[in-house]
């Protein structure tokens, strides 16, 4: 079995000692890391402003997964961490436009 972690250019570098993302060869499954609203600088994007921290979230997955040669269609499961129950209800639907927006397959992959 072959593991292979990396945080791949136009990500920001993490800064504790974890990759953005790890691969295992043997399964052909790839992990990303949790994502923030940081550009590949390092810079938060879209402070106070929650539309904006998704866009730059779903654009930061779709830079790891273009650069293992997959794309969004390739998207079996994702979750998704909120802070604070009264956030849910808005996350959910601004993330649900990002998604849209990124290129997805019609048919949304499972979340949690």
């Amino acid at each position: 079995m072959e593991i292979h972690y990396e945080s791949p250019p136009g990500l920001a570098k993490p800064s504790a000692p974890f990759a953005q993302m790890g691969r295992v060869r043997v399964s052909g499954f790839l992990y990303i890391a949790g994502q923030l609203s940081m550009d590949a600088t390092g810079a938060v994007v879209g402070g106070g402003d929650l539309d904006a921290q998704c866009e730059q979230v779903f654009t930061n997955i779709g830079i790891a997964l273009i650069s293992q040669g997959v794309s969004w269609q390739n998207v079996v499961a994702f979750t998704t961490y909120v802070v604070g129950a009264e956030n849910l209800a808005a996350i959910g639907a601004s993330c649900a436009v990002s998604q849209r927006s990124s290129a997805m397959a019609d048919t949304l992959p499972t979340r949690s």
